[in-house]
């Protein structure tokens, strides 16, 4: 007996080695609908050949199809001839920009009509601030001065 048997007592033997592990063997094809066999073949030593796999998938989406109509925008003409008085480049370009607005309304495009109406809005407004700067300016700088008494004897 060896010294390592003595020690630990009584041992079991070692388990037996493992052998081959039992190989899978598939069901034979059987076919299915989704998967239909092979066709037979004709010649005893051809093998079945297959086309392919492919499948075509089609998705539609049925979302329903929401429509604004917008009203027509106002073309702001009035705003801009009135700009121009004020403050005479950016009321001219004022007025195109509303003459646009005209344009897109009478060829159906209501939102473009929209975002240069906006535009008319917005530079109508900047040749009022414009034009009330310069008046003030004026009243500032020229009339202001002219209005003080220059009193040297007083």
């Amino acid at each position: 007996m060896s010294e390592q048997d003595k020690l630990l007592g009584d041992s079991d033997p070692p388990p037996p080695p493992y052998g081959n592990p039992p190989t899978y063997q598939p069901p034979p094809y059987t076919g299915g609908p989704s998967h239909p066999q092979p066709p037979p073949s004709y010649y005893p030593n051809q093998q079945a050949q297959r086309a392919p796999a492919t499948s075509t998938v089609v998705l539609t989406h049925h979302r329903p199809v929401v429509r604004v109509s917008l009203p027509p925008p106002p073309d702001y003409m009035a705003l801009a001839i009135c700009a121009t008085i004020f403050c005479f480049p950016l009321g001219i370009i004022a007025i195109m920009l509303s003459k646009k607005v005209q344009e897109n309304i009478q060829a159906g495009d209501i939102a473009e009509a929209h975002r240069n109406a906006y535009s008319v809005r917005v530079v109508s407004r900047l040749a009022y601030g414009f034009g009330a700067l310069i008046i003030v300016a004026v009243i500032l700088g020229i009339v202001l001065p002219l209005t003080v008494d220059d009193c040297d004897d007083c």
